[in-house]
Order: structure tokens, then C-alpha cells, then sequence
């Protein structure tokens, strides 16, 4: 069943929330059908083809969700989650780019996000496994105000002209975010990396790396 307010998609762990991008529009980027998406578009090289690359991706993605596992087996699901999520977004992904900091802060206020990439251009927060994104962390927060990694991003994006899209994972969720102050409510794209990973949803996996 799908939340009010939601949109339920062709794929099992892939949703829609608000109107951030239409359902429509992500099952064309799925089948390679919008602007923009020929191989050299995704920077494929020479001799190469965009889907055997994909099922690269795929593997590395599958082997480093196998570490993720058994780092959180071990006990230790903090130092698993980063090491995770690093990984899985430079080598997967494609944000080689990717880079720690301290926080960030935009003219008065401080964000705890503590990852960018694309020179601060895409804000990364990370919470631990199995918090959720959407629950308040102090991490997370500004002053004495709790914020979820969700929210930390999304007010960040609204307050940074410099900064359209982020993402919030805790490694077991991916969301993607957008600059909507003027929305009047949350919307992103979340993908259920675990129900990716666990039952092997390949085209899941495929639809998310080319909308990323």
C-alpha cells in the first residue's frame, strides 16, 4: 500500500514523495529515453557500453552491501555505515568527488552535514544504520533544535544557492533531495537500498544509478 501523498512506482523499492519529479519522467530516465543519456552523456569510454558498465556497478554495489552486512553483524554499524555509503558513492555512484568536512555554514547558520561532493555542490548527510532518516539526531543539530539527516539536508539546500540537489542515507535508505522552499511539503526520491541489495532488484538498482 502506498503512503498518502506518495506515489508508488513501477519499481518495488524505488517511491516518489511530493512533487519533486514526476513518476512518468523517472520511468523514461529508467529506459534511457530522456535528454541526456546516450553513453557518452554518463562519460562511458571508448569501446565500452553503458549497460555492461551498469552491470559492473551492480557488483561492486552487491559486494560492498556484503561488507556493509558484516560490519553491522560485528557490532559495528557507525564506522560499517560511512565506510558504506563513502564507497558505495564514489565507486558506485560516481561521486569521486566526494569529501569530508567539519560542517557547513551558510552566512549564520551551521549544518551538520559532514560530507559534500562536487565542491559542496551535492550536501551528503549520513546517519547511523537503522536510525532512519527521518528521526532527530543531535548530530544533526543547530543550536538546541534536533534535525533529521533528511531535514538537515533539505534546509541546506534551501538556505545554499550554491547547492540544488543532496542526498540522506543511513545506508540501508538513499534519498535524493532538491532546493523546494517553496514547497509547502517534503518531497524526494527514496530508494530502499537493502530491498535492492537483498532481493536482487537489478532494474531498481539500474533506474536509480542513471537517475543519480
Amino acid at each position: 500500500m502506498t503512503r498518502r501523498g506518495s506515489t508508488q512506482l513501477v519499481f518495488d523499492a524505488l517511491r516518489v514523495e511530493g512533487a519533486l519529479i514526476a513518476p512518468d519522467m523517472i520511468a523514461l530516465v529508467a529506459a534511457r529515453n530522456a535528454k541526456g543519456q546516450s553513453d557518452t552523456d554518463y562519460r562511458t569510454l571508448p569501446g565500452l557500453k553503458l549497460r555492461d558498465e551498469l552491470g559492473r556497478y551492480w557488483r561492486i554495489g552487491e559486494a560492498l552491501w556484503g561488507g556493509f552486512k558484516q560490519g553491522r553483524a560485528a557490532g559495528q554499524a557507525h564506522a560499517a555505515t560511512g565506510a558504506f555509503v563513502d564507497d558505495l558513492l564514489r565507486q558506485v555512484f560516481g561521486f569521486e568527488s566526494l569529501a569530508k568536512v567539519s560542517s557547513r555554514r551558510v552566512g549564520d547558520r551551521e549544518f551538520g552535514v559532514r560530507r559534500v561532493a562536487l565542491g559542496g555542490r551535492v550536501p551528503i548527510a549520513v546517519a547511523p544504520a537503522g536510525e532512519g532518516l527521518d528521526r532527530a539526531l543531535d548530530q544533526f543539530a543547530e543550536g538546541h533544535r534536533k534535525r533529521s539527516a533528511s531535514l538537515a539536508v533539505q534546509e541546506l539546500l534551501n538556505a545554499d544557492d550554491g547547492a540544488l540537489w543532496g542526498l540522506a542515507t543511513d545506508g540501508l535508505k538513499l534519498r535524493l533531495l532538491r532546493d523546494n522552499a517553496s514547497l509547502t511539503r517534503p518531497a524526494f526520491i527514496e530508494a530502499d537500498l537493502e530491498r535492492i541489495f537483498e532481493a536482487g532488484l537489478y532494474s531498481d538498482f539500474t533506474a536509480l544509478w542513471l537517475l543519480i
